[in-house]
């Protein structure tokens, strides 16, 4: 709020510009002014003047909680100061607590409503209520902000950079994106969690420049590049460039192509793509130098491709085959389980397979790789 302040005659004025539009389509104008709000930036300002004891404006009563209900706060305007709103034909409704604000503003042309309650509860344990512990993006809003009610599901913002600010002021850590989008300038971290609304209709593509470090990705499509310890659950997985971290319940659509020095590892999760010989299946891009890679109950095909570095792998499989490209030249590589493996590795590399029920006949496809 740019709120101006005149000491002499103790007048506080709150810009008309800078309260939050609530019209909402009715035929005349409606501002909304936060009680809290207000008085924290009018406190702000006070901090700065000299002698601010004698003339301090107003008195604030915490929200307190009584039988297990948290009543609203209490503001008292005193020492002979008064409130106006910019002159203009509009309404302003005061919310988030009590006030005597009634019995101190010049009056205008502005029409104000005060709406206090011995009972009124606490808009701000209301609200969170209404966020059911999520931030909503949906990039195809038009509203954009971080006052209540933006981020709801009813009214999502359209940009991550306002969802991530009324995540930290409300102590929230989950986004619930509704419609396929990018990310492409923000700082995905600290434990975030981005849920999409579903792996059909929501895809997020994660763009090089953005970091994207310790979060997890839930019920969506995912694509892009990553930055370190991302873990997914329940997505559909695309291309997806510099992952470690952990794979849970997902369907592998493209190459996973790991990155860094922390073991990457796949949990519960399966080929979605059709087919199953070279080119016809998932694929896991060793990342060149390699890396370690651990996968557990994984079902359809899998490709090993790039694996040129000193690499462990270790795969349980629940069924189908492993193919181990001849672009993998190091590293030891361990299959157990149902599967068939198809060894096509060259230089030091070593392939252990430990599955049931070998039959080498069966197994072994000569022309796999196009050789004749």
């Amino acid at each position: 709020m740019a709120l101006s302040l005149d000491l002499l005659n103790l007048i506080c004025t709150i810009p008309q510009t800078d309260m939050l539009d609530v019209t909402g389509g009715a035929p005349s104008e409606i501002r909304e002014l936060n009680i809290d709000v207000f008085r924290k930036e009018w406190g702000s300002l006070m901090d700065d003047e000299p002698n601010v004891d004698t003339i301090w404006p107003y008195e604030w009563t915490q929200p307190k909680l009584l039988g297990g209900v948290t009543y609203a706060g209490l503001l008292e305007v005193i020492n002979g100061w008064t409130v106006q709103f910019s002159d203009a034909a509009y309404n302003v409704n005061i919310v988030g607590g009590n006030s005597n604000l009634s019995d101190v503003i010049i009056k205008n042309t502005v029409g104000v409503n005060t709406a206090n309650s011995a009972g009124l509860q606490d808009a701000y344990s209301l609200q969170a209520g209404a966020y059911d512990g999520v931030v909503a993006i949906d990039v195809g809003a038009t509203q954009s902000g971080t006052t209540f009610p933006f981020g709801t599901r009813g009214q999502p913002v359209n940009n991550l950079a306002d969802a991530k600010t009324i995540a930290e002021a409300r102590g929230l850590n989950v986004f619930a994106i509704m419609a396929s989008m990018t990310l492409t300038t923000e700082t995905i971290d600290a434990g975030y969690i981005i849920r999409g609304d579903n792996p059909v209709t929501v895809t997020i593509t994660i763009d090089p420049s953005v970091n994207v470090e310790n979060a997890i990705f839930e019920n969506a499509t995912i694509t892009g590049t990553l930055d370190g310890s991302n873990v997914f659950r329940e997505c559909h997985i695309l291309n997806v460039n510099f992952f470690n971290g952990a794979i849970h319940n997902c369907s592998i659509q493209g190459t996973i192509t790991l990155g860094g020095g922390i073991t990457a590892e796949i949990y519960d999760s399966w080929s979605g793509v059709a087919g199953g010989g070279v080119g016809q299946t998932a694929e896991i891009d060793m990342g060149g130098a390699g890396q370690d890679l651990l996968m557990r109950n994984y079902a359809g095909g899998i490709d090993l491709i790039n694996g040129t570095g000193a690499s462990s792998v270790s795969i349980d499989m629940n069924s189908g085959r492993v193919i181990v490209d001849p672009t993998v030249t190091a590293g030891n590589y361990y299959v157990r389980g149902v599967a068939q493996v198809y060894d096509g590795s060259t230089g030091t590399a070593t392939v252990v397979d430990q599955t049931v029920a070998k039959d080498t006949a069966d197994r072994i496809i000569p022309n796999i790789w196009g050789a004749s």
